[in-house]
């Protein structure tokens, strides 16, 4: 179970690389009440999201923020 409040993804573009999302579930998960990104978009209609927590896609590793390359 990660240590984290969650996210379910609802209305969010980004789900396929974000931890929130993606991290592995506990029977007493701790998820958002409502989604985080209160449907804000970049001009390419991508979610903004200030919990947004990138996850490396080849080792599945966490990274805080949106800027960082994997």
């Amino acid at each position: 179970m990660a240590d984290i409040t969650m996210c379910n993804g609802k209305g969010c573009t980004m789900t396929e690389t974000c931890y929130r999302f993606k991290a592995p579930k506990g029977h007493y998960q701790s998820y958002f009440t409502e989604s985080p990104h209160n449907n804000k978009v970049d001009e390419e209609n991508n979610t903004i999201c200030d919990y947004y927590w990138k996850q490396d896609k080849l080792r599945g590793a966490k990274n805080r923020g949106v800027n960082l390359k994997l």
